[in-house]
């Protein structure tokens, strides 16, 4: 059921691979001065239960740099997640990322958002692109590690260090690559973990978007054939798995 699935929606666009590592090509991005070269795809998340989808770019079906996890709303396509594979990561891709998410989204004409966001890094990817959160959860402030290009340094005031450990545990830490530092650095953003977000004016996106992407990214010329963040679809493949789980049931 699940390849009928894909097809059905991404079906117009050329699938690369196979079985699950499988991906349906969006367009390619080219940085020739960065000798960086990657497709940008797309495949069913196969949750039903929130309309998600995967996001990809990928060297190959075997090296995905990383992936973006999207929640298609009835308004608006929602920002669930996101990762950057280990042997790239410190190298800004993320900005990258996010920008062909956004260039997706203005060609569809559909609005980004973002869910609940716990991860620093994340939301200060969406805090550079101007994403502004809903509510002001935890504040910290973040900064470059002028020592280690591979870490970040995060800063919580005195006032809020006594509940940061529910929210910055050693773990994501040691993830993130980030190093909690008692001194505010002299060059860093404030960031808020934890809260939904909302986009900026349509102006500010595009040029955070050209500042990463522009005239870079080939999409196929079938690529937006259909509204790929379209919510329609995923309604009709709830009903079709609910009438499956009823045929399947003793």
């Amino acid at each position: 059921m699940g390849i009928e699935l894909e097809r059905a929606k991404f079906g117009h666009l050329t699938r690369i691979g196979r079985g699950r590592r499988a991906y349906y090509r969006l367009g390619q991005f080219q940085d020739s001065e960065k000798q960086l070269k990657f497709d940008i795809g797309v495949r069913f998340n196969y949750d039903v239960q929130t309309n998600a989808i995967q996001l990809l770019f990928c060297e190959s079906t075997r090296i995905v740099l990383g992936f973006i996890l999207l929640e298609i709303k009835d308004l608006s396509c929602a920002l669930r997640g996101m990762k950057t594979s280990e042997n790239v990561r410190g190298k800004g891709l993320s900005y990258v990322f996010v920008a062909c998410w956004l260039e997706i989204c203005k060609r569809l004409n559909v609005q980004p958002s973002a869910n609940r966001i716990d991860k620093p890094l994340i939301c200060l990817v969406l805090t550079k692109f101007g994403f502004k959160p809903l509510k002001k959860a935890f504040q910290c402030e973040i900064a470059n590690d002028p020592v280690s290009k591979s870490e970040k340094l995060i800063w919580v005031p005195e006032d809020r260090r006594a509940t940061m450990t529910t929210i910055l545990s050693r773990r994501l830490l040691k993830n993130q690559n980030l190093r909690l530092v008692l001194d505010k650095p002299a060059s860093s953003t404030t960031i808020c973990i934890g809260s939904e977000f909302v986009a900026p004016e349509a102006d500010h996106l595009d040029s955070c978007i050209n500042d990463q992407i522009n005239g870079k990214v080939i999409f196929e010329e079938n690529a937006f054939e259909s509204n790929l963040f379209s919510p329609d679809f995923f309604n009709e493949v709830t009903c079709a798995y609910q009438q499956q789980e009823t045929i399947n049931s003793p």
